[in-house]
This record gives structure tokens, C-alpha cells and sequence, in this order.
């Protein structure tokens, strides 16, 4: 069906350009359908992006949360439709800063700021050109973590640039300087910010800045310069020039594939201006990329009224420029030149752009333009004022539009111009109560427990949902459901966001911000709301409800609110000049909640340890530390009344927790267990020892400290590693056999900090061994008998003779500690033998009997005393 309109819509055209009847369409040469664009790559079906299992503290490092600008946050656990509500919910606190937020903030949890440790942390960009970065999480923590300024911003009233209407330029008043939104790189840690810079008067520039996101260093800038080929009215030599002063940076910036991209409009469309896009190699900021959406001037009979050639600017109420998996962008343009249906055209107003990064261009490769561009530029209905929605899981793009109109057209084929009708694209259905009524902000997505919907609030309008058919591969055009809240005339209608834990039933929220009254040229009252996503009739909450709590200030425009681990960061305008009068106001649950528990530590034993929470909720917040396990009231101490706490010195496990309350309700930390640590010291060192050579020795050590410890033995003087004893990995050591003196070491650590014992010297020994034995002896009565024996072994040996038989050492001789021993005068047969010690062990002698002479002779003496007397 869809290729049988395209062809009734060439025929058309063809015949209205022969009959050459004087309408716009009538002036077009033979139309260029987007079925042949010039080559890009095919593409399979693309399935459903993966999401994260759900971490409330994902961050958020762009505009609508991703580069789908889907506009949802599928990871939030803490906020639900059934704890957002007056008595619940409501402002938390606020951060000044200087200069109005156009751009939304982005978010990054745990990251460690040098000097201020780990925080969640929110960034924030604002007109006067200043950037910062503060605390998440606690209402007392009003002071940046840092800031950065990017130098001297232009002022509205001075008539320099956007003086198409009324003179001034009113759309941003009173300053401009950082409109878009910057995106953040977690890979490099940097944040890339565009800057619109007043050199002098009448000069300008925009400066594309990467910060260190750490301490809001500058790393590199880039002025943003370039030009292509062109015949507009400002072409010069057949060239046209990017000129800051002419143009407005409200696109959010892109990162994708290296290249941060970057889109321009202009101011109040004060001509000459152009769409153009940009891409910056990420890591150097060389320029990589370049395309004007409206270089040519217009054919013949599309000259609109009271416009120049050009124009086409890239607004999307500040959305970024979506990409897909190939690399390829998605844009809306807003009014101005259109010939793309002329086989060399390259004006794209009003028009739907799909393009691909190719060489040092962005090639076009697929569009689609409304058949009624004419009538839309000239009664101020253009496209362009929402961003391109890639519908998840689809190869659809959606978009809405000033008439009114949601457009659904086919990534890979846009369908081009049709002719009398659009129905060459997949759909187009009026989204709002009534034709006409703008769609500012861009529409959102959420795969609800139903299935996929959009959301859009138009100006004039409540708030709507429509439900995708996946089968039908179209949207039913009659609204699901509808807000409860009518506004009445004026811009911009309701900017949206969502927030749900997936497709969890109950989580869902559409939180929306809009004016009391047309902000258009004005500041103006805000209001928030949380409706919930299933139902858009039943709203939760708005900070009208308790007005003195949570009035949100003044409108931001086009600023959608940021969901984060269960806060909700909105940005709101000051009514003066005043510094530091502009302000990010914080949504969240009021009870206190804690965000990051006090952890468990390990301390040097006698020191003390500093313990800290962070909590959120309405402040102020006060703060009680406890000893014991959490909840224990028994113990609390004394002056430990912030969310800090030194302790005393630990020299005991101990058991640490804190209380956090407010006007609402309290809250209880975990316990935090604290842990005195003592590094490994020998206490008793191996000893050196003697042992009889070939057998082994036995070494030990006794280590104090908080271990546990491991052990390794080493042969060798200590400190010296390179003899490791395998498999030695206890206090004690048994050594192999030692033939050889050998000193033995142990190196003793608990992982953190380590000890050395000294070397044991260990010596081998031979065990004392009796040569030569004390022999038998006959002396004459009364006469001394000299004993000795010899002893071989290490020594020294020492001696002990005894009396008695070998073995009895109950009668040991006095002085006789010598090997030679002298007997005393012998009368009578005794036995004498001899122990010998080294030290370690002894050896025993034999028994040596001495005998008196008389006592072996005396039978022979009497006989031959007899024979004597005889002879006589």
C-alpha cells in the first residue's frame, strides 16, 4: 500500500508540473523519492536494547536518559505510584547556582573527587557559562564540589543578535551561554560542554570545552568553526560560513563512536542562519564532521514571507540528536528552505533527517517532509520543535510537531514528500485535544506492563498516552488514557520524563514540569506533577499541593525533570539578575534514607577510624552514633552528632552505627564493624641447634598480631629468599637430614605487612664414641692404678667416673671429670668405670676391676714364706 501512494504521489507531481499551475507544489521539477537514497549500510530488524538488571544509581550521562531519548529511566527501585504523594513525598533541598538551566542535569553516583571523596553527583550547566558539580545526596552539602567558568556569556538586551522580533531577543533572557545539554563520558571521565562565548561587541564564538569530570579541569577546547558549499543568500564565493553570532547551540550534545555531535539554530530565526551539525572527535576535538541542513537557495515559488534562503535550524526543544546501532543520526528540522525533491536538492526545512557519518560528511540517507511544508513554514506549524524518537524494538521513528501531529515514519525509508496527503509514511495522527496546539517537548517511551506507549502533553492540553500495536506496527491514534490537568493558552505545554523500575507494575511515573501561564517570552511560575504511567488519570502529586514545602520557583523551559535513586533534580529560573539566584531545586522522598552505609574498617591497633553516612530527605537532618549493632540505643556516644564520627582508639572489635532523623521519620544505619589490626612480630625466634649428624632438626617461631599468617622457611642468613624450602609453609619447620652446619629462616606475613625471624644456625654432631676402654689392673697393696680411656666424636666431652659397675651412677667419684682418672690407693679389688657426655648424649664405659697385689698372690706368698722359714 505504502508503494502504491508513493508512485500515485510522483504522478502527481508530474502531472501538476506539466499543466504548470502557479501553486508551490506546481514550480517542483520531477520529484527524488527516499526509496533511492544514496548508498548506506542494510540493516536487520534491531531488537529490543538490553537494559541493566535494575541499579537505581545508573547514571545519567545525557539528555532523556539515553541516546534513544527514549525520556525514561528504567533502573529507579525506590520511587513508586504508591509512595509519591503529598504526605510522602515532596522538596528535599535546593543548590544555587548562577545563571538559568536550559540544560537538563546529568547524574554519576560513587565517583571519588580529589580532596572530597566518593559522591554521587549531579552537574549542572547554566547561562552565564558555569558548570558545576555538586553532592547528590545530602541537604547539607550546599557548596560545589567544583566549578568551572567558560568565560563571558552574551547578554539578551544588548540587540546583537536574535532581533528578528520586538527587537530583543526574548526566547532566553536575560543571558546566554550554555543552553544545551553537555554529555558525559564515564570511559575518559569527561564532560563535554558547548559555551556561546561574546569576545567583543558584535563577536562571538562557541567553544566546545571536554573537562576533567573529576575537578572540572579543562582538558582541550575547540572553537566551532566550518563551512560548505552553498547558494543561500550569505554564500560568499559560493561558500557559507558557520557564524556563532547567528546561531543558537539548544541541541543537547551526542557522544556515540568517539565523535561528540553538536546541532545549531538560530536566534529568534534572524536571518542568515542554517541547521547545522557538527562532529568532534572525542579524544582530540579534531573536527570529523560538517552539514548545513539549508545551503542552496530556494527553487523558484518557495520563497516564504518574510524570510531569507537558509534557515532549517535544528531546535527539538533542546533534545539531542538520537543515533542508532549503525552509527546513523536522527533530527528534526524546523521552517525553512526544502528542495530535497529536486534529483540535486539539499535543503531539508521541515523535514525529518536520517544521516550517515561517511568521510568527512554526514551523507543523507533517508527523509521525510510533510506534503503541507508550505502551509506548516508559513503559519508557524513546522516540524522540529521535538526530538526524533526511535521506538525500541522497531525500526519506527516518531516525532511531533507545532500543527499538533505525531508522525511515525520507517528509519530505513521516510518516505520523502508526498503528494496532497502524507500517507507514503507508516502514520500521522493528531496527538493533542485539538489541531494546532504545539508539542514542545519531545515525546517519551515506556514499554508499560501493557506494552509499549508514548506520552506527549501539548500546550492547551492535558496529558496523553497512546498504545503501540507491535503486530500492526502502528499506534492506536485514540489516547489510552488522559491527565487530570487542563492547561490553559501558552507555551511550551508539559515536558516530560519517566521513571519505572522495567515494565514492573506500580513503578511507572510520568513526571512533567509547565508553566502557570506562556513562557514563551516570559518567565513564569513552575509546577511539577507525577502522574502515574498507567493510568495519566490519577495524579500523585504536585508541588502545589503543599505549596510552602515544594513550590518549585519559576518555569524552566524545555527542562525535563531527572530521575535518579529515588530524587527528582529540576532545574528553575530566578525573575532577576541576581547572582546565585537561579536554582536546582530536589525532589525525593522526605523520611531520611540512607544512601551510603558506614563500612566496615580495619584499623592499626590504638588508632582511631572515621566512619561516614550519607543520607537524603527533607532537612535538616541530625545525626546520633551508637556503640553496638544497629538499633541498639543503649550506647550512645557522647557528641557524635554529625555524619561523621572519629571513634576513640580501637584496640577491641567494635560495633558502630548512627541514627538519622528528621521532622519525619528516622533512619538506621547497618552496623559497621570496626577492627583493630596488629602487624605480624616474632615474638619467639628458631633457636640454634646441635643435632647428631644425618638426623633432622626441629625449628619453630611464635608471631604475635592479628593475622592469620602464612609462613615460608628459607635456607640461608635471613632476609636472603633465593633458597626457599618447598612445602614450608607452618610455624614449624622439620629439616631434612643435616650432614652440615645449615642456618634456617622464616619470612612471616598477614597479606598487609610482613616480619623476618633471624637465622638458626643448626650443627651436626657425632655422638661421643669409646675407643680405647679403662683396662683391668693388679697394683700393689695400697698403690694408685691410673685409668683412661679414649673418646672419639664432635665434643667437647665431659667426664664422670663412678665406682661400682658400668651404669650405676649412684657413687660418682669427686674431681674424676677428666679421661684419665687415678685411683686411690687400692687395699681390696674395686671396679671404676666412666660416663662421657657431649652435651647430647652420653656414652658408658666398661667396668675396669683393680685389684691389690696381695689379694691375687697371697696363697703363693705364705708358701713361699713357709719355704723361707724352712730354708732358714
Amino acid at each position: 500500500m505504502k508503494q502504491l501512494n508513493r508512485m500515485q504521489a510522483l504522478l502527481v507531481l508530474l502531472l501538476i508540473a506539466v499543466v504548470s499551475i502557479g501553486t508551490a507544489a506546481a514550480a517542483e521539477p520531477s520529484p527524488r523519492t527516499a526509496a533511492t537514497p544514496a548508498a548506506r549500510p542494510t540493516r536487520s530488524p534491531r531488537p529490543t536494547p538490553p537494559r541493566s538488571p535494575g541499579h537505581a544509581e545508573d547514571a545519567v550521562l545525557t539528555r532523556s536518559y539515553n541516546n534513544e531519548r527514549t525520556g525514561a529511566t528504567l533502573n529507579e527501585t525506590v520511587l513508586n505510584t504508591s509512595n509519591v504523594n503529598v504526605s510522602q513525598f515532596g522538596k528535599i533541598f535546593t543548590r544555587a547556582v548562577d545563571g538559568q538551566l536550559y540544560a537538563m542535569p546529568l547524574f554519576v553516583p560513587d565517583l571519588d573527587i580529589p580532596g572530597h571523596g566518593v559522591h554521587n553527583v549531579i552537574f549542572v550547566a547554566t547561562q552565564k557559562n558555569k558548570v558545576y558539580a555538586f553532592d547528590a545526596d545530602d541537604p547539607a552539602a550546599s557548596d560545589p564540589l567544583w566549578t568551572a567558568d567558560l568565560g563571558p556569556y552574551g547578554v539578551s538586551a544588548e540587540q546583537e543578535f536574535g532581533t528578528r522580533y520586538n527587537g530583543v531577543y526574548r526566547d532566553i533572557m536575560p543571558y546566554v551561554g550554555i543552553t544545551s545539554t553537555p554529555v558525559i563520558d564515564l570511559t575518559t571521565n569527561t564532560i563535554y560542554v558547548v559555551a556561546f562565548r561574546k569576545l567583543a561587541s558584535m563577536q562571538y564564538e562557541h567553544r566546545l570545552y571536554a573537562l576533567d569530570l573529576l575537578t572540572g579541569a579543562e582538558k582541550n577546547h575547540v572553537v566551532i568553526a566550518g563551512s560548505v558549499q552553498g547558494t543561500a543568500d550569505d554564500n560568499v564565493g559560493g561558500v557559507i560560513t558557520f557564524d556563532s553570532r547567528q546561531q543558537l547551540q539548544r541541541v543537547s550534545l551526542l557522544l556515540h563512536g568517539g565523535v561528540v555531535y553538536l546541532a545549531f539554530a538560530g536566534y529568534a530565526d534572524t536571518d542568515p542562519y542554517h541547521g547545522w551539525v557538527f562532529g568532534y572527535a572525542a579524544d582530540t576535538l579534531a573536527q570529523r564532521y560538517i552539514f548545513c541542513t539549508t545551503p542552496d537557495i530556494d527553487p523558484p515559488g518557495q520563497s516564504q514571507p518574510d524570510a531569507n534562503d537558509g534557515e532549517g535550524g535544528i531546535w527539538m526543544s533542546g533534545q539531542g540528536i538520537a543515533v542508532d546501532e549503525t552509527g546513523d543520526l536522527y533530527m528534526v528540522i524546523g521552517n525553512g528552505n526544502y528542495n530535497a525533491f529536486m534529483s540535486d536538492g539539499r535543503n531539508y526545512g521541515n523535514s525529518i533527517i536520517r544521516l550517515h557519518p561517511l568521510s568527512d560528511t554526514l551523507q543523507v540517507q533517508t527523509w521525510f517532509t510533510p506534503y503541507n511544508y508550505v502551509y506548516l513554514n508559513n503559519n508557524d506549524y513546522d516540524l522540529g520543535i521535538s526530538g526524533a524518537l526511535p521506538l525500541p524494538g522497531t525500526d519506527l521513528l516518531v516525532t511531533g510537531s507545532k500543527e499538533g501531529k505525531i508522525y511515525v515514519v520507517d528509519q530505513n525509508d521516510m518516505g520523502g514528500l508526498g503528494s496532497g496527503n502524507d500517507n507514503q509514511i507508516v502514520q500521522s495522527f493528531l496527538g493533542t485535544n485539538a489541531l494546532g496546539d504545539h508539542i514542545h517537548g519531545s515525546l517519551v517511551y515506556w514499554n508499560t506492563p501493557s506494552g509499549p506507549h508514548i506520552y506527549v502533553w501539548s500546550e492547551q492540553d492535558r496529558a496523553r498516552t497512546f498504545a503501540f500495536d507491535p503486530l500492526a506496527s502502528q499506534f492506536n491514534t485514540t489516547a489510552t488514557s488522559v491527565g487530570s490537568t487542563q492547561l490553559p493558552n501558552g507555551m511550551p505545554g508539559g515536558i516530560l520524563s519517566i521513571s519505572a523500575n522495567n515494565s514492573t507494575p506500580g513503578t511507572g511515573i510520568v513526571w512533567a514540569t509547565h508553566p502557570i501561564g506562556d513562557a514563551n517570552n516570559a518567565t513564569k511560575p513552575g509546577v511539577v506533577r507525577a502522574y502515574n504511567a498507567e493510568d495519566l488519570a490519577q495524579e500523585l502529586w504536585n508541588s502545589t499541593q503543599n505549596s510552602t514545602r515544594d513550590d518549585l520557583g519559576n518555569f524552566a523551559k524545555f527542562n525535563p525533570p531527572l530521575v535518579a535513586d529515588g530524587r527528582v533534580y529540576i532545574g528553575s529560573f530566578s525573575a532577576s539578575t541576581t547572582p546565585l539566584s537561579d536554582k536546582l531545586v530536589v525532589y525525593g522522598l522526605l523520611a531520611p534514607r540512607i544512601i551510603r552505609q558506614p563500612a566496615d574498617q580495619t584499623v592499626t591497633g590504638g588508632t582511631t577510624a572515621t566512619l561516614t553516612v550519607v543520607a537524603t530527605g527533607a532537612g535538616p537532618l541530625s545525626y546520633q552514633w551508637y556503640a553496638g549493632a544497629s538499633g541498639d540505643t543503649a550506647s550512645p556516644i557522647t557528641g557524635a552528632t554529625s555524619s561523621t564520627l572519629t571513634t576513640a582508639a580501637i584496640t577491641q572489635t567494635t560495633q558502630l552505627w548512627v541514627r538519622v532523623t528528621n521532622s519525619s521519620s528516622v533512619a538506621d544505619s547497618q552496623t559497621a564493624t570496626v577492627t583493630p589490626y596488629y602487624a605480624p612480630t616474632i615474638v619467639t625466634g628458631p633457636q640454634d641447634q646441635t643435632v647428631p649428624t644425618g638426623t633432622s632438626a626441629t625449628l619453630s617461631v611464635t608471631v604475635s598480631g592479628s593475622g592469620p599468617f602464612s609462613y615460608q622457611w628459607y635456607r640461608g642468613s635471613s632476609g636472603d629468599t633465593s633458597n626457599p624450602i618447598p612445602a614450608s609453609n607452618s610455624s614449624t619447620l622439620t629439616t631434612g637430614p643435616i650432614t652440615s652446619v645449615t642456618r634456617f629462616w622464616v619470612h612471616v606475613s598477614d597479606g598487609i605487612n610482613q616480619a623476618s625471624s633471624q637465622a638458626a644456625t643448626v650443627t651436626p654432631y657425632s655422638a661421643p664414641t669409646i675407643i680405647s676402654q679403662p683396662r683391668d689392673q693388679v697394683v700393689p697393696l695400697g698403690a694408685t692404678a691410673t685409668l683412661t680411656i679414649t673418646v672419639s666424636g664432635t665434643g667437647p666431652f665431659s667426664y664422670q667416673w663412678y665406682a661400682g659397675e658400668a651404669g650405676d651412677t649412684s657413687m660418682p667419684l669427686n674431681g674424676a671429670t677428666a679421661s684419665t682418672f687415678v685411683t686411690p690407693a687400692i687395699t681390696e679389688t674395686q671396679r671404676f668405670w666412666v660416663q662421657v657426655d657431649d652435651g647430647t648424649t652420653t656414652s658408658d664405659s666398661r667396668t675396669a676391676v683393680v685389684m691389690p697385689e696381695h689379694s691375687l698372690y697371697l696363697p703363693l706368698l705364705r708358701t713361699n714364706a713357709s719355704s723361707s722359714r724352712r730354708r732358714r
